[in-house]
């Protein structure tokens, strides 16, 4: 899988780089969440991430550039546009990547401890079926539509279905029928479960809520605790 593919498809494979924008599909306006980090390399906005610890963010691996030295988290967005729209925010440069061994997460390590509230973290093994979670990002409410100029979020309902396609335990399979999604470039971004963040956004199975994202689900990947707290801390 190449690094500069944002956020995979399971129907069609990966998207091309042009398909970077954050996309939300059928979401509306989120409140100002200081844990939520844009993810830039070299100025231009990539994927999303999330505040765990005040000198830590994770996102997706996929999301790694080839070279990973001009990374910077801007943490507290809520407007894409300079100013954040009067909602404070810091811009923090990354010191240390941390890709995980296995699956699609990476830890990076910011030059400077964030002021901000980093977000609890879920670290229990099981989400009720059909439970509502909340999917957070940048993008179009459809493929081929503009950005919003401000971040959105997303109801989308677990799915434990243990008869979908290949389903793997360390994702969390995620819908909520036609015209509600995550789309490509939303990689990285967080999925909150009663307040804590229990998965970062993988790949997209519903093409952007074209499809019936129940049988065709979009997945996250569950946070590994024993890798974070082998390479943070506790």
């Amino acid at each position: 899988m190449k690094r500069l593919l944002i956020l995979c498809s399971l129907v069609f494979g990966c998207g091309s780089p042009d398909e970077s924008a954050l996309k939300i599909v059928g979401g509306h306006q989120a409140s100002h969440k200081p844990f939520y980090g844009g993810f830039y390399v070299g100025g231009g906005f990539r994927c999303g991430s999330s505040l765990i610890k005040k000198r830590w963010v994770i996102t997706a691996k996929h999301c790694l550039p080839s070279n990973e030295n001009h990374i910077k988290v801007r943490l507290g967005a809520w407007k894409m546009q300079a100013g954040n729209g009067g909602k404070p925010f810091e811009l923090i440069a990354v010191k240390k990547v941390v890709a995980h061994p296995t699956y699609d997460l990476a830890l990076l390590k910011l030059k400077r401890p964030s002021s901000f509230n980093p977000v609890r973290i879920y670290s229990g093994n099981n989400i009720p079926d059909r439970y509502p979670l909340k999917a957070i990002g940048f993008g179009s409410l459809g493929k081929g539509m503009g950005s919003p100029s401000q971040l959105q979020q997303v109801t989308l309902y677990n799915i434990a279905n243990a008869g979908i396609w290949h389903k793997k335990p360390h994702l969390i399979y995620v819908g909520a029928g036609v015209g509600k999604d995550v789309c490509h470039g939303d990689s990285g971004g967080p999925l909150i479960y009663k307040g804590k963040l229990v998965g970062v956004a993988f790949w997209t199975g519903s093409q952007c809520g074209q499809h019936d994202s129940i049988k065709r689900p979009s997945a996250y990947t569950k946070i590994d605790m024993p890798w974070l707290n082998r390479v943070v801390g506790n």
